[in-house]
């Protein structure tokens, strides 16, 4: 199997490692019942507060972010 490399012509090994360069996120978009479960041992204000709905747990870009909305609001019509 052959193992990726980055190469040096592309632009990116050298600001690869710079977070602010960097064009991945890391997200997890969670359930009602793995948010129940994820604040189990929060406080009671915090398990009232997301208690039935969705969470987007982590980084996303403002462009995932502004789709995730729209889809959102697109099925609730």
């Amino acid at each position: 199997m052959k193992k990726p490399t980055l190469s040096s012509n592309s632009g990116t090994s050298s600001s690869y490692l710079d977070k602010s360069q960097s064009r991945q996120y890391f997200a997890r978009l969670m359930t009602p019942r793995e948010v129940a479960s994820a604040t189990v041992n929060r406080p009671l204000e915090v398990r009232q507060m997301t208690a039935g709905h969705w969470v987007l747990a982590g980084d996303v870009s403002s462009e995932m972010y502004n789709l995730l909305v729209l889809l959102c609001h697109k099925r609730s019509l």
